[in-house]
């Protein structure tokens, strides 16, 4: 160590600047006497050519001025106190290298790309991070342990992922040029840990701009992408002027006015990135940095972004490595899932996302009453025709009836003045397998008539092609009319459940119909269609891989807000109370499994319980049913899998809650079926069908409410007036003619047990 007396000697005046680096990085005034006394010096130049000296001692860099008496800044160097060590390159693992690079020649061999821009500014360089760390360090050992390392470890990356990486400061560039994903890779981010300096600022614009340029080098739709921002702290960049109303004489504009002019700008440049890409773009925007700090440009480019239909979410981590592992793998699962859902059933074929126009939902107008032809597709009168899937007489397959399902014929437009159907050019929604444009009928004036109707296509140019589109939506429409069917059951098991009010949500799935139109450039198309949702309150409740949303919880890591807000209005806790005492009957879950060796999957949905009925304990009248409106959705997944006898769980559900109803209702959209085959027949209803490893998935993170348990049984009497004497008359006449207790009562309720 170096001795104090002797540092004392060397008389540094600390500036304001000096001081607070020194303060953010943990550097002492003492550390700074001991680097000019025994530390390596070097002249540094400024921009205008004045003379500075850089003493380096110790991992850490000293800037002072040219006498070396007055302090102007420091920083630690890159990796310094970490040993990452580098993956030993073979010469076969530099052949697959170099055979990686020359296959990714071809665009179609792509299977992801990932874009990470990475702050560099000088702030970067705070060593606030748990263990010592530098941010700008703990971003780049994150980056090469888990989303290198540890991905290709689990089998998830392979040479035909590629990764790329912009270094944001002033003058930002690229410097990771479309690499396979391997251990070479894996040495170069080791390397940019060792050796990137943080200096200066960070420049959003133009990282956006080469973030742009590196995912446009390949734009085919089979190709799942991803884009990862990190940053610790706001943009740069000069702010946009805010020009004042000649009109406006009072008004003072302030730097918020302009910051937020600047946060528009950049979420409007990055959403026509997005638009570009949609659902297959992934995107991260990680605001590293000190709790305090605030990040609303970060969360307004995730929102253009997500409002085009990526899968954006913005993440506040701790100063953790910990931390910034657990978004970076979440993120990493994401990427994976779309290269899931580009890849054929059966193969490792990718599927081409079929490029289309997109709009922003957030600025979607549905105060239009006329149609545009420059937005919209226009198909009128013979040209248009209407299906809806129903269940033809019911056919005998062995020694068991199951209904026939056919399309039948409706009227072409459900409005009377209705001559025509206009659909929107541009794509406002995209799912895992559709598209989902804007619908409505439109009279022979051109006045847009009835109510918003969505039409949704298939994502991929394999499905578009050469396939009856009547075909394509069948599976789409049994999956949707089967969870209707199940849904009618569970609202009718709901209202036997004593204490449910009439302002209760129920559950509802829409009707859905085919329309078949006729394009004369493109030929015959079909499109499934159904009433438009409230885009600005659709909600997903659960998913089909285990996700259970926390509704009634605030904003998440990845800044979802809170419909905490929405249901502030309605009482929507149903308690049964101790007087509403009646019999109870529970049902066997016991019983025959359903067989589906000759009959189609689809259609094997039982259209009762018909289990046998027990009689339950008196104890669950006085314990009573609580549960509040976030478990409705989670408990209707769990009846779909009771009452079909461990054959079905639907689940996915999506939507908007109807509070404008009576009874309020859950409009749900979109569901996905998980169906155990005793066959072993995968993927019954579509790509979504995950079966029973779908099931398994759900009931990892589902705790049943007592909502759920509530449902596995029958309330047959509400009231305990309503019970029959025969039931209670013989313990009453053995009560007569002795002194009771004044619990006598609740003794005789615990006897119905006997």
């Amino acid at each position: 160590m170096v001795v104090a007396s002797d540092t004392d000697l060397v008389t540094v005046l600390s500036s304001a600047h000096g001081r607070q680096r020194r303060s953010e990085r943990l550097i002492s005034k003492r550390d700074l006497q001991a680097a000019v006394k025994y530390g390596e010096r070097a002249p540094s130049y400024t921009d205008k050519g004045e003379l500075r000296w850089m003493y380096t001692f110790r991992g850490i860099v000293y800037i002072t001025d040219e006498t070396s008496r007055h302090e102007i800044t420091s920083w630690p160097l890159p990796a310094f106190g970490f040993d990452v060590p580098l993956v030993d390159i073979t010469q076969p693992m530099l052949r697959a290298h170099r055979a990686a690079k020359r296959a990714l020649g071809n665009p179609a061999s792509w299977t992801s790309h990932t874009v990470a821009v990475v702050d560099q500014s000088g702030s970067m360089r705070n060593t606030d991070v748990d263990g010592g760390a530098t941010r700008s360090d703990a971003v780049w050992i994150t980056l090469a342990l888990t989303w290198v390392d540890a991905e290709i470890k689990a089998g998830n990356r392979t040479s035909t992922d590629v990764m790329s990486v912009v270094s944001m400061r002033n003058n930002s560039e690229v410097v990771v040029d479309a690499e396979p994903v391997d251990w070479i890779l894996f040495n170069k981010l080791v390397g940019l840990l060792r050796e990137s300096k943080p200096t200066q600022g960070g420049n959003y614009l133009a990282a956006i701009d080469l973030a742009e340029r590196c995912l446009m080098r390949n734009t085919m739709g089979s190709c799942a992408t991803a884009l990862l921002f990190f940053s610790d702290g706001r943009p740069s960049e000069r702010m946009p002027r805010v020009q004042r109303s000649r009109s406006c004489k009072t008004t003072k504009y302030t730097p918020k006015d302009s910051r937020d002019a600047r946060d528009k700008m950049l979420a409007s440049r990055i959403g026509e990135l997005a638009s570009r890409f949609g659902r297959r773009l992934t995107v991260g925007s990680i605001g590293f940095a000190d709790p305090s700090e605030e990040f609303s440009t970060l969360q307004a480019m995730t929102k253009a972004c997500e409002d085009y239909g990526c899968q954006a979410t913005f993440h506040k981590p701790s100063l953790t490595a910990e931390s910034l592992q657990s978004i970076l793998s979440n993120l990493s699962s994401t990427l994976t899932t779309t290269k899931t859902e580009l890849t054929e059933l059966g193969g490792s074929k990718q599927r081409t996302v079929r490029n289309v126009k997109r709009e922003s939902y957030s600025q979607i107008k549905l105060g239009e009453t006329h149609v545009n032809e420059s937005d919209w597709w226009i198909y009128k009168g013979p040209s248009v025709t209407r299906y809806k899937r129903v269940e033809g007489p019911r056919v005998y397959r062995g020694n068991r009836r199951f209904p026939a399902p056919k399309f039948d014929k409706l009227k072409a437009f459900e409005h009377e003045k209705a001559f025509g159907i206009a659909h929107h050019q541009r794509a406002f929604g995209e799912g895992a397998e559709r598209l989902v444009y804007r619908l409505r009928e439109i009279d022979r004036a051109g006045k847009f008539v009835g109510p918003w109707l969505v039409a949704k296509q298939s994502r991929f140019v394999e499905e578009s092609k050469d396939q009856d589109v009547q075909e394509f939506h069948r599976t789409f429409c049994a999956t949707q009319q089967i969870a209707a069917r199940i849904a009618k059951t569970f609202n009718r098991k709901l209202e036997e459940v004593p204490g449910v009010k009439g302002n209760t949500p129920r559950i509802e799935f829409l009707e859905c119909h085919v329309l078949r139109l006729y394009d004369r450039q493109l030929g015959e198309i079909g499109v499934l269609t159904e009433k438009m949702l409230d885009h600005r309150k659709y909600k997903k409740w659960n998913s089909n891989n285990g996700y259970v949303a926390g509704m009634s919880k605030g904003h998440d890591a990845a800044g979802a807000k809170s419909i905490e807000g929405a249901f502030a209005s309605l009482d929507l806790n149903a308690t049964v109370l101790p007087e509403n005492l009646g019999a109870i009957v529970e049902e066997d879950e016991e019983g025959e499994e359903f067989t589906d060796s000759d009959a189609s999957d689809e259609e094997l949905v039982p259209e009762e319980d018909g289990r046998d009925l027990q009689c339950a304990s008196a104890m669950d009248h006085r314990r009573g049913v609580k549960f509040s409106v976030e478990d409705i959705p989670q408990a209707f997944s769990c009846f779909s899998y009771k009452y079909s006898k461990r054959k079905y769980l639907v689940c996915d559900l999506q939507g908007v809650l109807d509070q404008t109803r009576s009874p309020p209702c859950f409009e749900l959209t979109d569901p996905v079926i998980h169906y155990r085959s005793n066959t072993f027949r995968k993927n019954v209803f579509g790509r979504t069908d995950r079966g029973q490893s779908g099931m398994d998935a759900f009931f990892k993170t589902h705790t049943c409410s007592e909502l759920c348990h509530a449902l596995g049984k029958v309330w047959k009497y509400k009231h305990i007036d309503r019970v029959p004497r025969s039931l209670i008359k013989p313990k009453l006449e053995n009560t007569l003619g002795r002194r009771t207790d004044p619990f006598a009562r609740s003794s005789f309720l615990d006897s119905l047990r006997d």
